[in-house]
């Protein structure tokens, strides 16, 4: 390897250590607003999601810039193919948030007070503990007090309910015959 070109990769590596350490630091900003308190077992999940992502980024990330570089692109060039990828993985994490916003306003609606839980009360608890906060049958069960099976049963009847409504009037907390 020439000296000029063992210089480019050195400098490379140097700015996309830093670049990565900058972000990883920025990325553990928690999310303060909404049901997105940061300590939840979902917000941690996907934090842990996006960290892993990162990591398993990285290697290809250094390698896309160093074969720019050794092909003559400038690192600003090689820079540059390396945030496209990440900004297509940015939309990807937006698109997880919003359909996490959609699934809680059916279950507790915009006032965190109607929607599903206003119908049929725990089982829409049950739903998120589930669903969304990734948690086994065993686990929902035991927190909210009753077997598994009973769970399960109501939460089967829930989305029944859900799904007869419709998506509009399960936000609003209203039956179909309202």
């Amino acid at each position: 390897m020439s000296v000029g070109l063992a210089h480019a990769v050195a400098t490379l590596l140097a700015a996309a250590s830093a670049a990565g350490v900058a972000w990883v630091l920025a990325s553990g900003v928690r999310i303060r607003t909404g049901w997105q308190n940061g300590t939840s077992p979902l917000a941690r999940w996907l934090d842990a999601r996006r960290r892993a992502a990162f990591n398993a980024q990285l290697p290809e990330a250094l390698a896309t810039m160093s074969n720019a570089l050794r092909a003559g692109f400038s690192i600003s060039q090689a820079f540059d193919s390396v945030v496209d990828q990440g900004e297509r993985l940015r939309a990807r994490q937006d698109e997880d948030y919003r359909l996490i916003d959609a699934a809680c306003r059916v279950l507790y609606g915009a006032d965190n007070r109607s929607g599903l839980y206003a119908l049929v009360g725990w089982p829409a608890d049950a739903i998120y503990h589930h669903y969304l906060a990734l948690r086994t049958w065993e686990e929902t069960a035991a927190l909210l007090g009753y077997s598994v099976r009973h769970v399960q049963t109501c939460v089967r009847a829930a989305l029944d309910l859900a799904d007869a409504n419709g998506q509009m009037w399960t936000e609003l907390g209203r039956g179909m015959a309202e």
